[in-house]
């Protein structure tokens, strides 16, 4: 399932990992450490039975939950393809709210304060809300026609 295959994109050309301002790497808590470790696990390009093939050694990020490598944090978790990261990186950066989706339930990175739903079902509930105005419009139009 490992779609986001690279042709060996050096670890230097990304950028460097934001850190606090006391200068300390973002830190994880053991929910978030398990859904990374999970995601590398099955997208990461690098990944290969527990081993880091740039590092040539076991896969730090899967085994610490401060946010050590650029791939996972720019490439991974900024992927609008694998599930989750958008949320996963919304959790971890705190940078943008996460708020839970009416019609289904998950989470999700709202695009405006007033989101209710996520993007799959908000164009289901406006088509049903446009169509049931439209019906309304037209019943009105007959009664008064």
């Amino acid at each position: 399932m490992k779609e986001h295959t690279r042709e060996h994109v050096i670890e230097t050309s990304l950028p460097l990992i934001e850190v606090d301002e006391n200068g300390n790497l973002p830190v994880m808590t053991t929910i978030q450490r398990n859904k990374a470790s999970i995601m590398i696990r099955n997208e990461c390009a690098d990944y290969d039975h527990g081993s880091c093939l740039p590092l040539g050694c076991k896969c730090p990020q899967c085994n610490s939950f401060t946010v050590l490598c650029r791939y996972f944090r720019h490439v991974l978790l900024k992927s609008g393809s694998i599930p989750g990261a958008k949320t996963l990186e919304a959790e971890i950066f705190k940078g943008k709210p996460v708020k839970t989706c009416k019609e289904c339930g998950r989470p999700f990175i709202p695009k405006s304060n007033r989101a209710k739903y996520c993007h799959d079902c908000g164009e289901r509930v406006r088509r049903q809300k446009k169509a049931a105005t439209m019906r309304k419009q037209r019943s009105a139009a007959k009664k008064d026609g």
